[in-house]
């Protein structure tokens, strides 16, 4: 790790912990590890946690539905990270949970097809089908009509952004964008890719083998998969985006919301000193997880102030 990286001594602890990458390990066995093995954060305990499964493109989708109560609630559809290749809503189930208890909101989160058994398009084509469902089915979810956020973190992030792009053409109004740490260029051209290229948990090179295994030859000029080429962003959201200081990806959420607001969008960027790619996820290991989920809820909450 560079001389140059300080993380917080909860996050170097985490840091130190994490095996090496190994690129020649097949995607699927590291997906059954992580599955069996998953983060052990802090689990809040909620009133209301369903499975759901929601039509999609090409077969059904899992979900699961997360709230404090079964009270009519705004709905959040949350898509989890993983580089497109790993992780399920089972990963993400702790700070799913958090992310409901701290913003008052219904949290459904969403599975998509993986890659690379499935390529672009079929993450945002799943993406996309899971937001006009939800849109379309808030009152059978028990959740308020016409108050819809999306959110994710890291890919799910880039697959939240994708969907909300499409939003406008499916009739789909949102009130809120939310963005953990999202990678939105495939070129990785922002200074950040240089500058913490061998950052812990997410390096530059990891991110290069996510996207190599997402995208075919051509893909990453399509403002699907790469969102920073999205030619018109005025039609989004108000959006909050949460970053890491040591991460690769911390310029393609400070360049997106810098076009935002060019773009005349509200937009509100967050960055969290002395810790890396993921950390939100870590709650109870790493104490500005917390801090991070709480600024999100606060932020989700406004959003919706109209409609809680």
């Amino acid at each position: 790790m560079s001389d140059s990286i300080r993380l917080d001594p909860d996050m170097a602890a985490i840091a130190a912990a994490a095996p090496p990458f190994d690129e020649t390990i097949p995607p699927a066995l590291l997906r059954a590890a992580i599955e069996a093995a998953p983060i052990p954060a802090l689990r809040t305990e909620l009133g209301r946690v369903e499975d759901v499964t929601i039509p999609g493109p090409a077969g059904p989708l899992r979900a699961r539905l997360y709230a404090t109560d079964a009270q009519v609630r705004p709905l959040t559809i949350f898509w989890h990270g993983g580089g497109w290749v790993l992780c399920s809503i089972e990963t993400h189930d702790a700070l799913c949970r958090a992310l409901a208890a701290a913003s008052g909101c219904a949290i459904l989160s969403v599975d998509y097809r993986l890659a690379p058994e499935h390529k672009f398009p079929a993450a945002p084509d799943d993406a996309v089908a899971a937001m006009v469902w939800a849109a379309e089915n808030a009152s059978r979810l028990g959740c308020r009509e016409g108050a819809i956020a999306l959110a994710g973190d890291s890919a799910g992030a880039n697959l939240a952004v994708a969907a909300s792009l499409a939003a406008a053409s499916y009739g789909v109004a949102l009130s809120h964008l939310l963005l953990f740490y999202p990678p939105l260029d495939p070129a990785g051209a922002g200074p950040s890719h240089k500058t913490y290229a061998e950052a812990p948990l997410l390096s530059a090179p990891m991110m290069q083998w996510f996207w190599q295994l997402y995208l075919r030859p051509g893909d990453a000029t399509d403002s699907r998969a790469a969102p920073a080429l999205a030619g018109a962003l005025g039609g989004l959201p108000a959006t909050t985006v949460i970053l890491a200081e040591y991460d690769p990806l911390r310029s393609d959420g400070e360049d997106f919301a810098a076009r935002m607001r060019a773009a005349g969008c509200g937009v509100e960027v967050r960055l969290f000193s002395g810790v890396c790619h993921g950390f939100a996820s870590l709650l109870g290991l790493v104490a500005k997880a917390a801090k991070a989920v709480d600024y999100a809820g606060v932020r989700l909450q406004g959003a919706f102030v109209s409609s809680m």
